[in-house]
């Protein structure tokens, strides 16, 4: 698949090529689990968005597909890659909306890292 697609995108444009690399899914049960996992992830970073902008936290943002790839969110907190401050950021923004789930497990993935985080 991933030779095809490679061959496919040759043909295009470098500025009409895509940016991203297809996924295989097999089985709708899988695609439709996988969907749902992605509107989580959405609707968090959408939240986180908006309460970064609000109380001022400042965030770097993803695109979807390395997103994806990564399977996290999309608003990471703090203004550099650095884990201490992405750590602080997650904490500035679990102050305000504890509920935010996927972002205690990030936050906890990042703490697990060493010093900066390869996104």
């Amino acid at each position: 698949m991933m030779i095809n697609f490679k061959e496919a995108q040759a043909v295009f444009e470098p500025k009409d090529r895509k940016d991203y690399d297809p996924i295989l899914v097999f089985g709708l049960e899988t695609f439709v689990e996988m969907m749902q996992e992605e509107a989580a992830r959405a609707e968090q970073s959408q939240i986180a968005e908006a309460i970064c902008k609000e109380k001022g936290i400042p965030y770097q943002k993803l695109p979807p597909s390395e997103a994806r790839r990564l399977q996290t969110v999309r608003v990471i907190p703090g203004s550099t890659r650095e884990t201490a401050d992405i750590v602080k950021g997650i904490s500035d923004l679990l102050a305000v909306d504890p509920a935010l789930d996927l972002y205690v497990k990030l936050a906890e993935s990042v703490s697990a890292r060493t010093t900066r985080l390869a996104l």
